[in-house]
């Protein structure tokens, strides 16, 4: 669920559908369908979002409804708005950093030998993946180059999330290892 403004909220659902809702008479005032299986949604512009998940992404106008860029690529669980112009995107092995101008892929970084499960946006210049072997890498969101490798956590870190510039709180699956860890 996005917020598209002060009266408006955006859903999407893997039944293929993307919906625009009035949050003051909770009744859907648009509905697009005909996408893949759309699970992750991130508003891009005024007017537009980001969507996907099934190995298509796709940037739509919500005033008409109209797919202004579809790009096919590797399934995908991830996705982060850098600005509009680039996102990155991960699945279960590969990050992807992607221009949407052209809707072109500038950077691909195989992480296939730790497992992705979850990623974040640090700050403009990096990026964190929880990964399945334990470890939490810090990349740079230009070239996906590892610039730190955090190790010493108990089980997979499935979840992370900013709270400052240096640190972040982070999870795993059985709720046996939760903490605050310095990035820098």
């Amino acid at each position: 669920m996005v917020k598209f403004n002060n009266y408006q909220i955006i859903t999407c659902n893997r039944d293929q559908e993307i919906k625009v809702w009035d949050i003051t008479t909770g009744f859907c005032i648009k509905s697009f369908n005909n996408y893949c299986e759309v699970f992750i949604l991130i508003k891009l512009y005024s007017d537009s979002i980001i969507c996907g998940g099934c190995g298509i992404i796709y940037i739509t106008n919500l005033i008409s409804g109209r797919v202004v860029l579809k790009i096919e690529t590797d399934p995908f669980i991830f996705l982060l708005k850098f600005n509009n112009k680039k996102a990155i995107w991960a699945g279960k092995s590969k990050i992807n950093i992607y221009d949407l101008t052209p809707g072109k892929n500038l950077k691909s970084h195989n992480a296939k030998e730790h497992g992705i499960l979850c990623l974040i946006k640090v700050n403009i210049k990096y990026i964190a993946c929880g990964y399945n072997d334990m470890t939490i890498g810090i990349l740079d969101s230009n070239n996906l180059e590892c610039f730190k490798h955090l190790k010493g956590f108990i089980d997979s870190v499935i979840c992370m999330v900013k709270l400052n510039t240096n640190q972040i709180a982070y999870g795993s699956w059985n709720l046996k290892s939760i903490g605050i860890k310095n990035l820098f």
